[in-house]
């Protein structure tokens, strides 16, 4: 074996991929035809690079979808020239003004009903499928949910 480090993923990877400098690539030829398996693999995934290369390089000259490129225009910030001057500070007395609060707490709520009814769901598709030779685990999902339910203001 020669001096040179052995090779490691990231090494194998980047000869693969075309990405290696000129003097690690000799070095790893070296290591190439030292080592069979070795060469074996790099070859396979050498075969696998240009067929997932034949699949997906026609995409690369497709326009991104829509939707992405507006996502990109809205994530990107504003240049100096395009900013506005800041908007007139609304009333107190304003619903609108109002509304910006709310909309975090909304969130919050949603999210926490919608997290409390997936509960509810995965416990009940549980207690459908539970071992029947087991009642106690269902009874229990069953007691589970009733707390959770009357919890949330669902029953009495």
């Amino acid at each position: 074996m020669s001096a040179a480090r052995r090779p490691n993923e990231l090494d194998l990877h980047a000869i693969v991929d075309d990405r290696l400098d000129r003097l690690r690539a000799r070095e790893l030829e070296v290591w190439l035809r030292e080592e069979a398996l070795l060469d074996e693999r790099l070859e396979s995934w050498r075969r696998s690079h240009l067929t997932l290369r034949a699949v997906y390089d026609p995409i690369l000259s497709e326009p991104p979808p829509l939707f992405l490129s507006l996502a990109l225009r809205a994530a990107q910030p504003p240049r100096a020239a395009e900013t506005a001057p800041p908007p007139a500070r609304r009333s107190a007395a304003s619903p609108a003004a109002s509304s910006p609060a709310r909309f975090p707490l909304l969130v919050v709520v949603v999210s926490f009903l919608l997290g409390a009814a997936s509960v509810v769901v995965g416990a009940a598709i549980f207690a459908h499928f539970a071992d029947p030779a087991r009642p106690d685990v269902a009874a229990g999902v069953v007691r589970a949910l009733g707390l959770l339910a009357r919890g949330l203001g669902f029953g009495s």
